[in-house]
């Protein structure tokens, strides 16, 4: 089988082989790229850019360590997948093991990318149309907009047998990323610090919503004691009364507003700063789809390795640029996505919108590129290798009815998660880190009889290190959840920061 594999690769049409290279990388980028480009920003604000900037070089390095070990494997097992790989080390239970953890993995990344849908469309459609972005009707409702982005977009793009058609969206969507990048360098430029002063007026109908106790009159006197300003709105600034319905991101991102500082940080560590790493290990992770990927390049592992360079590097670039603007343009008001922030500064600014919209076109479009090894993991392990596409015992219904079952699941998880920092920070604590870092070295310790010393010293060190990580992680998140944050109303947060500001 794998001969005939070789003879095919080599005797395919010198076009063809660069189509494939190219596919390889736009599918790679796609892989990794989309909500971890919105998130880390977040993690920037968590570890300072000083340190971010480090741990993002050592996690990119680690991404492409694992790909070079996964492609090795290949060429050492003749096989062009992880679950097979895995067998070949640890048998049935290590194939089991990894397919548990690929399923999980993508289903989380599915998630994250919806998540960014709930987040974004909602105020998308309301720019487009023209509503008032304190009223909401049902036909912006959040999760009605997520059930027809799904069944428009994901379903039929999804239902494909050859991962390989996704290139041409892959190639599209990572277009839409790299103006998005564009965008954040722009807006950085653009927009004042503090922010405060400058907010709009559902900002303040929000702080001053059913605050009739506070002891603030009103936004012009708040304005002028803090910031030495007038409310630009001054006969309207009366707000005692007025209503303001928002979604849950933006309103998190108002209620950081008071207490931005315009200092960024070189290091930060603090509790919140657990989610960083594992947030950027998430952002990396893109090993579940390498090997689909590379089964689709239909070229030797030199081809693939060169293909896994570029995109990384090109993505770690985006990375850098894209979260470092983001976290200088809101500082401590940075949360954890970051169009939902330039979404509560300026919904109707053209350039944010066309940014905005242009996220939304990329992680809709990379849902499908990770819903394929995610179907193919439970494929495997229900029904085997031989119900794949290709296969003698492949079923449209079966292909189909699994893809049903993911994106029902993944939908009733966006509809209850309450953050997508959640998402990031236990995802990357865990799944994404065996695969990533523990397992393609463990794996490759197992089956590379003649790898020299220093290598198999190199592998058992990363495996250590990345379940010393994992369990460490792990621990401090759910600490960070069981803590009991005091909750202030928006009143007492005005207060307090005003009362900062006198000092």
């Amino acid at each position: 089988m794998e001969e005939k594999t070789e003879v095919f690769e080599f005797h395919d049409s010198g076009r063809e082989r660069k189509k494939n290279y190219f596919f390889a990388i736009f599918n790679l980028m796609n892989a990794i790229v989309g909500a971890g480009m919105l998130s880390l920003s977040f993690a920037v604000k968590s570890l300072g850019i000083l340190l971010y900037g480090i741990m993002l070089v050592v996690v990119g390095v680690v991404a492409l360590y694992s790909i070079v070990l996964l492609l090795r494997m290949c060429d050492i097992t003749g096989h062009r997948s992880y679950e097979e790989i895995a067998f070949a080390a640890f048998g049935k239970r290590g194939m089991t093991f990894v397919i548990l953890c690929i399923t999980l993995h993508t289903f989380g990344c599915l998630v994250g990318f919806l998540m960014v849908v709930k987040y974004e469309l909602p105020s998308v459609v309301k720019a487009l149309i023209g509503i008032d972005p304190c009223v909401s009707y049902w036909f912006t409702s959040p999760d009605l907009l997520v059930v027809i982005a799904v069944i428009t977009i994901v379903v039929p793009l999804a239902s494909a047998k050859d991962i390989n058609f996704l290139g041409y969206t892959s190639g599209f969507a990572m277009l839409c990323m790299i103006f998005c990048a564009i965008t954040i360098v722009v807006q950085y430029f653009e927009l004042p610090c503090p922010l405060e002063p400058s907010m709009p007026t559902e900002y303040w109908q929000f702080m001053f919503h059913n605050n009739d106790s506070c002891a603030i009159n009103n936004a012009t006197s708040y304005l002028i004691e803090k910031h030495e300003t007038v409310f630009r709105n001054s006969e309207i600034d009366d707000f005692s009364n007025s209503r303001c319905e928002l979604e849950q991101p933006i309103a998190d991102f108002y209620l950081n507003i008071p207490a931005q500082s315009c200092e960024p940080k070189l290091v930060s560590l603090s509790l919140a700063s657990v989610y960083a790493i594992p947030t950027m290990v998430f952002a990396f992770q893109c090993h579940a789809s390498v090997l689909p990927i590379y089964a689709e390049l239909k070229q030797d592992s030199s081809r693939m390795r060169s293909a896994s360079t570029i995109a990384i590097c090109i993505v770690f670039v985006m990375y850098l640029v894209a979260s470092c603007f983001g976290y200088l343009t809101f500082t401590d008001a940075t949360g954890s996505e970051l169009f939902v922030m330039y979404s509560g500064y300026s919904m109707n600014d053209p350039l944010t919108l066309l940014g905005r919209i242009l996220v939304l076109c990329c992680v809709i479009l990379s849902a499908p590129v990770l819903h394929f090894p995610c179907r193919k993991a439970i494929i495997v392990g229900i029904w085997g290798t031989e119900a794949l596409p290709g296969g003698s015992k492949f079923s449209l219904k079966i292909w189909l009815l699994t893809m049903v079952c993911i994106l029902v699941s993944v939908i009733i998880m966006v509809l209850y998660v309450p953050n997508i920092k959640d998402v990031f920070g236990l995802g990357g604590a865990t799944v994404a880190t065996l695969l990533m870092i523990v397992m393609p070295s463990g794996l490759h310790y197992k089956l590379s009889k003649d790898s020299g010393t220093l290598m198999k010293r190199t592998n058992q060190l990363v495996v250590f290190v990345g379940l010393a990580f994992g369990i460490f992680s792990v621990g401090l998140i759910i600490q960070d959840w069981l803590t009991d944050y005091p909750k202030l109303n928006p009143c007492q947060i005005l207060q307090n920061s005003l009362q900062t500001s006198n000092k």
